[in-house]
Formats: C-alpha cells, structure tokens, sequence
C-alpha cells in the first residue's frame, strides 16, 4: 500500500551549472557569483535609469 504513495525519483542529466557548483571550489564560486551580481546590478541600474528618464 504505501509503495503506491512513494514518489519515484529518475535521475536526470547533470547540466554545466551543476557540475560547477558540485566540483568547483568555494573561492571560483565566489568569484564567479560576485562577477555575476556585479553585471546583473549595473543592467538594473541601466534599466532604472531609462525607467526615471521617460
């Protein structure tokens, strides 16, 4: 009976995300992330600036 509850997980393929966040060190992480919130804050900064002009 409570076979039929249990959910069956299926494996999926690992992507290049996963594999980075998996074997790549806390230091490439870091550097990494913080390269990525750098442009993702200057884009809505731009974003905001075009938004205050119109």
């Amino acid at each position: 009976m409570f076979s039929i509850l249990q959910k069956k997980s299926t494996k999926v393929s690992s992507t290049a995300f996963s594999d980075f966040v998996n074997q790549s060190s806390s230091g490439e992480k870091k550097r990494v992330f913080k390269a990525a919130i750098k442009q993702s804050s200057a884009s809505q900064a731009k974003i905001m600036q075009q938004a205050c002009i119109l």
